[in-house]
């Protein structure tokens, strides 16, 4: 989802707008480079140098490698297991999908920078010039050297990427706290609303998933002995040689079924209803046959009132409502933002993906 939305979505905790980190942004530093060299150093296709000028946003380039970083093991994977067509097809999805993420991420980032006063400047050199003790305290104890080391270890970034990251997440947590938070408003019948519509969520039965070993004719003693031994029931119910009812599938009998009448027995249906998940009935006998039942997984029933079930609903609310807003001002955003086009920069981006993942030069024309 563009511009971390599912981030986004997730963030309903009414924190301070300078420390709630809302866009866990990409591993790239924003280059930043004189408006009128960038209109005019855009590289050539046919050059394909993985540190060349793609495009720009707000002036600011973008760089092949910055576009392909962390696509490349896929495209390696890809140019290996997909024909010609089809990789070039996921290549171009895939680079279109980083593209519009990098350029939704600058927009948003230019537009919070240009809100800024020169004390919150100020503030905000200070909070990163705070981040970079820390991490040279934690990474690296106090040691430059140590702690870029550790950086890359740990998160393949360098120290100065890592503070680029976080002064993004604070400028668009302070950009959202501005433009996006005040317009939303959680109203009591919405939350009753949801509450009725959505009610199996909020009031819900009890669920299991069983499985079955129907023994074969002869079997049975020697079932119970593994299952007394503490064989798991699962690697019973799957051998072939003592369960007679899907054994492919691990004896599965039921999925995820609420109720409690589960076979024509009220005594198995009474044991069955007793057990907790991972525990099994003793033998019994089904349709005539030595048989057990297990429990393989049991989601406990659910009731929760209105208003036990108030907050949830405002903050599911609250990450819908946000990220429908976030959507529309991020469609302003690109109407009125100064960009090169994604079509432009996913061909360049493309011909250099071509070029170097495939053996074959007719693929690019393919």
């Amino acid at each position: 989802m563009l511009l971390g939305l599912a981030v986004l979505a997730g963030c309903a905790e009414k924190q301070p707008a300078w420390q709630r980190p809302v866009l866990p942004v990409a591993p790239h530093s924003i280059e930043r480079t004189n408006d009128r060299a960038v209109a005019t150093a855009v590289t050539p296709v046919n050059s394909l140098p993985l540190d060349g000028m793609v495009g720009q946003v707000n002036g600011h380039a973008i760089y092949a490698n910055t576009v392909l970083k962390d696509l490349e093991p896929t495209f390696e994977r890809l140019s290996q297991s997909e024909r010609p067509r089809v990789f070039r097809e996921l290549a171009r999805e895939a680079i279109i999908r980083r593209l519009n993420t990098i350029v939704t991420e600058r927009l948003f980032i230019a537009e919070a920078e240009r809100d800024l006063n020169a004390q919150e400047m100020a503030y905000l050199r200070h909070l990163v010039d705070e981040r970079r003790k820390e991490l040279l305290r934690k990474l690296g104890g106090g040691s430059v050297m140590v702690a870029e080391e550790e950086a890359k270890r740990r998160y393949d970034k360098t120290l100065d990427e890592m503070l680029e990251d976080y002064r993004s997440e604070l400028l668009v947590s302070r950009l959202m706290a501005l433009k996006i938070d005040p317009k939303i408003h959680i109203r009591r019948k919405d939350v009753e609303k949801y509450y009725h519509e959505n009610a199996a969520e909020f009031n819900a039965p009890p669920k299991r998933t069983l499985r079955l070993i129907l023994a074969h004719s002869g079997m049975a003693d020697e079932i119970e002995r593994e299952l007394k031994a503490g064989k798991p029931f699962i690697e019973i119910a799957s051998n072939p040689r003592y369960n007679a009812r899907q054994p492919e599938k691990g004896g599965i009998y039921v999925e995820d079924e609420a109720g409690e009448v589960f076979f024509n027995d009220d005594a198995i249906n009474k044991a069955v209803l007793a057990l907790r998940e991972g525990e099994h009935t003793g033998r019994v006998t089904i349709g005539g046959q030595p048989a057990w039942v297990y429990v393989d997984k049991l989601t406990e029933s659910v009731n929760k009132s209105l208003r036990e079930a108030q907050l949830e609903i405002e903050q599911i609310l609250f990450r819908q409502q946000k990220q429908r807003l976030t959507l529309q001002y991020r469609e302003e955003l690109l109407a009125r933002g100064s960009y090169t086009s994604i079509e432009e920069m996913t061909d360049r981006v493309l011909a250099i993906v071509i070029a170097r993942y495939t053996r074959n030069e007719a693929v690019a024309g393919q």
